[in-house]
C-alpha cells in the first residue's frame, strides 16, 4: 500500500511539480468548490493540456529510437514520457536498454532512481538520486525528485534544501518557469511551519 502512494506520488510529479511551480495562489472563488471531481473532459480548471507538439516529439523519439538503439538522446525522452504517462514497464525497458548501452548515461541512471521509488524502494532511490546529485556533472534533475520525496515525506525543510541547490547548480535558463517562485512559497512555509 505505501509503495502504490509512493508510486502514484512520484508519477504524478511530472505533471504536478510543473503545475506547482508555474500556477499561482489565489483564493477560491464561485464555483472553485474542492469536491475531489475530475471534470468529465478530464480537464482541471486552470491546468493546461498537454501540448499536441509533445505527441509529435514523443512520436519523432521513439522512431528515432527504433531506428537506432544507441540513441541515448531519445532514450532519455521516451523513459521520461513514458514514466509520466504511467508507461512503467515500458519505461523500465527502455532505460534498461538505454544503460546496457551506457551504463554512465545519467539521464537514464535518474530514471531507474524514480523508478525504484516507484516500485516502493523508497530508501534505495533516495540513496541512488542522493550519489548521482553529489558525484555525477549533469544529473541535478536528481535534486528535484530528491526534493519531492521530502515533500512526500513532510520534511519541507529538506525539499527545500534540494530544490534551492538545484536553482544554484542548473543555469536559470534551463531551470522550470516559476522555480524561484515555488522556493520562495516553501520558504515562507518552512518559516511559519519549522520545516515539517
Amino acid at each position: 500500500m505505501v509503495g502504490a502512494l509512493w508510486g502514484a506520488g512520484i508519477v504524478l510529479f511530472f505533471g504536478a511539480l510543473g503545475y506547482f511551480l508555474v500556477s499561482e495562489q489565489r483564493p477560491r472563488e464561485e464555483g472553485m468548490e474542492a469536491s475531489g471531481r475530475v471534470p468529465p473532459n478530464g480537464a482541471v480548471p486552470g491546468q493546461q493540456q498537454m501540448p499536441l507538439q509533445e505527441d509529435a516529439q514523443l512520436a519523432e523519439a521513439k522512431e528515432r529510437l527504433r531506428n537506432d538503439p544507441g540513441d541515448l538522446e531519445a532514450a532519455g525522452f521516451v523513459g521520461h514520457e513514458l514514466i509520466r504517462s504511467r508507461q512503467l514497464e515500458e519505461a523500465e525497458k527502455v532505460t534498461h536498454r538505454a544503460l546496457a548501452i551506457d551504463p554512465f548515461h545519467i539521464e537514464s541512471r535518474v530514471h531507474l532512481g524514480v523508478l525504484k521509488a516507484i516500485r516502493g524502494d523508497v530508501t534505495a532511490a533516495e540513496k541512488d538520486l542522493q550519489e548521482l546529485a553529489d558525484t555525477w556533472p549533469g544529473a541535478q534533475e536528481a535534486l528535484l525528485f530528491l526534493g519531492f520525496i521530502h515533500l512526500q515525506t513532510g520534511d519541507r525543510g529538506k525539499a527545500l534544501g534540494y530544490f534551492e541547490r538545484f536553482s544554484v547548480e542548473v543555469p536559470a535558463e534551463a531551470q522550470p518557469p516559476g522555480l524561484d517562485a515555488a522556493i520562495a512559497q516553501l520558504r515562507a512555509q518552512v518559516r511559519q511551519g519549522g520545516g515539517q
